[in-house]
């Protein structure tokens, strides 16, 4: 509810009335703030994103806000839409690029994949992790797409390698598809896969309203 006021208070600021729990369109976007800003002065028109900052309320001792909020324009009533907020609590970033936690906020949709393998969709299976991963993170990211969603809607990431000198590679690979998201996250070694020679599995989990 915290977030919910700041967000409607940051529209009532800007001379809008705020309604909230209306989902976007699949093709809606979230531009910089400085874009947002010049649409608005341009006029936007119903049905357009203008607006999205990164929202920094007061943050509990321990937790790191990673919560953004979109303004969705229907006529001049825009539409709040809430993401998820990361709680790190200084362990993940010791290790990686991602939290230590990501709250849900209530009411969102969940999307829940199987786990995925670099495998294309002809059937060809690329023989190193660079080109599994590549095709691994390209399946999730289109799961995404289909449900409404991007990266920055990932709540936990989970990854199966069978050989602990692939991390480096598979996290370039990662970190690019990623960008600046920073989801939950567990990697682990195990001896095989369901195909031997499957390198790797991805399965995530993502939640949007």
């Amino acid at each position: 509810m915290f977030l919910l006021r700041e967000a409607v208070a940051d529209a009532k600021s800007a001379g809008w009335s705020a309604t909230s729990n209306r989902r976007p369109g699949k093709n809606s976007t979230c531009p910089s703030s400085s874009a947002a800003a010049q649409a608005a002065a341009d006029g936007a028109g119903p049905s357009q994103v203008v607006n999205s900052t990164d929202m920094s309320p007061p943050a509990a001792a321990g937790s790191s806000p990673a919560t953004r909020q979109c303004y969705t324009l229907r006529g001049e009533r825009p539409t709040v839409v809430m993401t998820n907020r990361a709680h790190d609590i200084g362990v993940a970033r010791q290790v990686g690029k991602y939290s230590d936690a990501v709250e849900v906020a209530a009411g969102c949709r969940w999307l829940l994949t199987a786990g995925t393998p670099g495998l294309a969709l002809d059937g060809t299976l690329p023989d190193d992790i660079a080109g599994q991963a590549e095709l691994a993170w390209a399946h999730i990211v289109r799961m995404l797409d289909r449900a409404g969603m991007t990266v920055h809607d990932l709540v936990k990431v989970t990854q199966y390698l069978t050989r602990a000198s692939d991390i480096p590679a598979y996290a370039a690979v990662r970190s690019r598809f990623l960008g600046d998201a920073r989801p939950a996250s567990m990697l682990l070694v195990i001896p095989t896969l369901v195909r031997p020679d499957f390198l790797l599995e991805i399965e995530v989990a993502a939640a949007r309203p």
